[in-house]
């Protein structure tokens, strides 16, 4: 069997939330049937690239890549033709081009759209067999951070918002098998779209290769928070720390630091840190243990968002308490004061950090590493993808 998985990034290096899941399919796969993965690889890229054909086995097709960068005239020109800025400024004509090709060439094959983000890849008039991922309902993501917004402000957002949940309404009603990470994504896909067969992989974690770590080492209080601040959501939860959480914890714990570990490739965040007492952005690092090493929680104010958070899963299996707003955990059925502390508010962050400096956070560490050893372990998303591609290739 031929896979064809179009993505919206190259799934690799492994510490990044859409990555490590893209891996862990294209991985599962790779051992089943034979898989070809068409991504943008930029020069930075090019390691990563070669890293996953010799790891895997898997093809890399590599189509040029550029910064998903937008003007007033870009945008106003994709909303004509009907387009989401925010998903078609990330590809350039050739990109397109070619990816249609593959897609067409090679006969019987099941291929993926690998989130949202990748649906310009598949041409229009497809009709094989198909698998939509969806590492989030993007459409309820553009929403959510618009939803602040009044006025004219507003109508950008409202627009992307409206357009983003028609595309994904196309791709389900037209997908095999759709893939999505909870069951309340689950339950937006098949509101979107009645017809559509969705089916649920969580988000999960290499917990063989992340053993529980010890106690932090001597030093000032430390919060870590782990995103791509590419991303919209975790920009947002940045600001929030800047500008609410740090200056009030920092109030009462006055030597708390916050590190902010994470690829930042316009530097905004980075400029806003410098400005921010107890505040540091590391940016992206290669391997995150020993940022969880030195961390006393981990701490994540989002606001926005969907799917479930992969950062919050590392922390658990590292053996660190997590401090989280209601959004930041939706989806993986936890328990506040069981699996987690609250951080709503700076004040409820503030309670619940002395709570962990006290030492009184030790059952939340024992149940958050029960729960990804139980359910949240790469070994049991791959035997699910392997499932579903067999059962979404023998689909009439």
């Amino acid at each position: 069997m031929r896979i064809l998985a179009l993505c919206p990034f190259l799934p690799h290096p492994p510490n990044h939330g859409g990555r490590i899941r893209s891996g862990v399919m294209l991985r599962a796969l790779a051992g089943h049937a034979h898989v070809e993965v068409v991504a943008p690889v930029g020069y930075e890229d090019e390691v990563h690239a070669q890293a996953l054909e010799s790891e895997t086995g898997v093809k890399v097709h590599r189509l040029p890549a550029i910064a998903p960068a937008t003007s007033p005239f870009t945008k106003l020109g994709h909303w004509a033709r009907r387009h989401s800025d925010v998903v078609w400024r990330r590809w350039s004509k050739t990109a397109v081009e070619q990816a249609h090709e593959l897609v067409r060439y090679g006969g019987e094959q099941l291929t993926i759209v690998d989130g949202t983000f990748a649906a310009p890849l598949l041409p229009d008039g497809f009709d094989g067999r198909l698998i939509l991922g969806l590492h989030n309902v993007e459409a309820e993501v553009v929403a959510r951070l618009n939803a602040t917004a009044r006025g004219v402000r507003a109508m950008p957002g409202r627009i992307e918002a409206r357009l983003v949940a028609a595309l994904e309404k196309r791709l389900m009603d037209r997908a095999t098998l759709t893939v999505v990470v909870s069951e309340r994504d689950r339950d937006l896909v098949q509101a979107a779209s009645p017809g559509a067969r969705a089916e649920v992989v969580e988000n999960t974690v290499d917990v063989a290769a992340m053993p529980r770590l010890g106690p932090v080492p001597d030093g000032p209080p430390t919060l870590l928070f782990v995103g791509s601040f590419d991303y919209p959501p975790n920009r947002e939860a940045a600001v929030e720390i800047f500008d609410v959480h740090a200056p009030e914890l920092r109030r009462s714990i006055p030597e708390l630091r916050f590190r902010l570990v994470g690829r930042d490739s316009t530097g905004v965040i980075a400029s806003r840190a410098q400005a921010v007492e107890g505040v540091e952005m590391v940016g992206f690092v290669d391997d995150l243990r020993e940022e969880y090493e030195r961390a006393h929680a981990v701490y994540v104010p989002l606001r926005s968002g969907g799917g479930t958070r992969i950062k919050v899963l590392e922390a658990f299996a590292y053996g660190r308490p997590v401090i989280a707003t209601e959004l930041a955990i939706e989806g993986l059925g936890l328990a506040e004061g069981t699996h987690y502390l609250s951080c709503e508010t700076a004040g409820r962050g503030a309670d619940s950090i002395r709570q962990v400096l006290a030492g009184e956070a030790s059952s939340l560490v024992d149940a958050g590493r029960r729960l990804v050893e139980d359910r949240y372990s790469h070994g049991a998303a791959s035997v699910r993808w392997v499932e579903l591609a067999k059962s979404a290739r023998e689909s009439s």
